[in-house]
């Protein structure tokens, strides 16, 4: 079945008018396409269509409208389901800004059934007015201005030509967005030019968010090579597995894998409301001219090293949390067996967006510093490193420095965090038991007293029993006292412990026994931040002082 669909733009002279046959079954996210193709807007601006004072919107939008019983998302309406009895209208309002309205007419409803399931444009009138141009008032004088528009060759409206730009379904169908798209319906003007400046582009923050996301998508088409600017080594192995595909979903499709693919929008993820699906949606335009050359930026020897470095950099502060920007540079070049200097490090830190968000940097006494961005206030890690003069940084090897800059939400793996986990699995999703783990390992690093990080685990799982929060919290305590902290420059208390205990010599003082006599013992008193005396090598009131 397929409906006759009549679409008039309200208040402009010449008037602008098409009619349409539809499939009846179309989406409201397809018609919506639809009417920006025949109508020849460029989709740059918000919309949403409105009946019986409800207004429907797409859920990209739903940033901008309230989450009311009037305010409908259409994600999973069916033109049918608004539009039901021949002469039944829709309002469509597209560009907040400058208002253009149009009407919808359901002028026939045809059940005789046709070889095509695709629209078709039968006629219309008028060309449709340039965009941001002021709505209705203000074109209507500009058309005075310049003479009747309407006897203009140039303004005579085809149909076939529309028709042949129906005919590429890609441009209709809503997982084939072109890049420009993507960009324009999903983020925001401040993420686009976020984007072309990671891209190493010279981006103009005055021009509109549409114009800014052209000038992106042109550029990539030009020179794909510039996602090397933006994107890792690690992140472009992933779009090839994705454009090119060549495993599984389930074998790549880590969040923090992905979530760099994600904000440059050379992927989109949806979730579909009716089987809370992950609805994969990618920019094909942008695909066809990137996929047959992420080959060849893997097999780039320059590309992988920078990614072998920056891989080092991200280990090395995920163990140690803070360190001198000269220190940073010789355990790089160590690990690497290359040297680098001060300059070369500080470059790599700030170029990649990867590196920038995963990145900070502050003063270290009087030298530079480059810190984990988990760490709260890096001047208290400063101060308690500092105060372990005697202590030594421990040595990692390179293995556990590459997993350890392998996962944005990392935690040491050990027998202890497997008990955990598998109590948290009871409790709540993995995905969440993850999360409570890489929260238990980063409260620790900066170093937060074991009450605080009992606090919030207990009120991450709710309706948690009594014996449940008796079984977690040694573990927890375990857990923290066996693990690398940062204030310990990367050893563990238990380490440190053991350490301090080794260098303790016996000795057999040469006196002479005298009798026995009854002299009362006195615990020596210790003080708040001096170490604790059970040996754990953390001060006094983040350990037994806490009882």
């Amino acid at each position: 079945m397929d409906f006759i669909i009549k679409i008039e733009l309200h208040h402009v002279h010449p008037v602008v008018w098409r009619r349409l046959l539809v499939p009846a079954d179309y989406s409201m996210t397809d018609f919506h396409n639809l009417v920006q193709t025949v109508m020849g807007w460029t989709n740059s601006h918000l919309h949403q269509f409105i009946k019986g004072g409800k207004f429907y919107y797409n859920s990209a939008n739903t940033n901008f409208f309230d989450n009311t019983q009037n305010n409908i998302d259409y994600s999973n309406i069916k033109i049918s389901d608004l539009l039901v009895n021949k002469g039944d209208q829709i309002d469509y309002e597209y560009d907040f800004g400058d208002s253009w309205m149009h009407t919808l007419t359901l002028e026939k409803i045809v059940t005789q059934k046709r070889n095509s399931t695709k629209p078709l444009c039968m006629n219309g009138e008028g060309i449709c007015p340039p965009e941001d141009c002021g709505g209705p008032f203000a074109y209507n004088n500009l058309t005075k201005a310049i003479g009747k528009a309407s006897k203009s060759p140039s303004k005579i409206f085809n149909p076939e030509a529309v028709n042949s730009i129906l005919n590429q379904t890609e441009i209709l169908n809503p997982t084939e967005l072109t890049y420009k798209e993507l960009l324009t319906n999903h983020k925001t003007k401040e993420e686009i030019i976020s984007i072309g400046r990671f891209l190493g582009l010279p981006i103009k923050v005055n021009s509109r968010k549409h114009v800014i996301a052209e000038f992106i998508e042109s550029a990539l088409l030009t020179n794909p090579g510039i996602i090397k600017n933006a994107l890792s080594y690690k992140e472009i192995e992933c779009l090839d597995v994705i454009y090119n595909n060549n495993k599984k979903p389930e074998t790549f499709m880590k969040f923090e894998e992905i979530s760099e693919l994600i904000f440059f929008g050379f992927i989109d993820i949806s979730k579909n409301v009716e089987d809370s699906k992950n609805n994969l949606r990618l920019p094909q335009n942008i695909k066809r001219r990137i996929a047959p050359q992420l080959k060849d930026f893997l097999a780039d020897s320059d590309f992988r090293r920078n990614f072998e470095i920056e891989n080092t950099i991200l280990g090395l502060l995920t163990l140690f949390g803070i360190l001198k920007l000269k220190d940073l540079a010789k355990m790089v070049s160590e690990n690497l067996h290359e040297k680098f200097g001060t300059y070369k490090i500080l470059e790599i830190a700030n170029t990649t967006f990867k590196m920038l968000s995963r990145t900070g940097t502050t003063m270290f006494g009087d030298s530079i510093g480059i810190h984990h961005p988990g760490m709260y206030h890096p001047d208290k890690i400063v101060k308690e490193i500092k105060n372990r003069k005697d202590t030594e940084y421990k040595e990692f090897t390179r293995d556990e420095i590459f997993k350890a800059a392998s996962d944005i939400f990392y935690y040491t793996p050990n027998d202890i965090a497997d008990k955990l986990i598998e109590i948290f699995n009871d409790l709540t999703s993995n995905e969440h038991s993850q999360l409570l783990m890489h929260d238990i390992w980063l409260m620790s690093q900066n170093d937060q007293p074991l009450p605080d990080i009992f606090a919030h685990i207990f009120n991450e799982l709710n309706n948690t029993n009594i014996k449940t929060i008796q079984s977690i919290a040694p573990l927890i305590t375990e857990y923290n006292n066996k693990i690398p902290l940062w204030v310990l420059k990367g050893n563990s208390p238990t380490e440190i412990s053991q350490k301090e205990q080794s260098g303790f010599k016996t000795f057999t003082p040469d006196i002479k026994v005298s009798p026995p006599r009854n002299i009362p013992f006195v615990h020596p008193k210790v003080g708040r931040n001096d170490p604790c005396p059970c040996g754990s090598g953390k001060k006094y009131k983040h350990c037994c002082g806490n009882n």
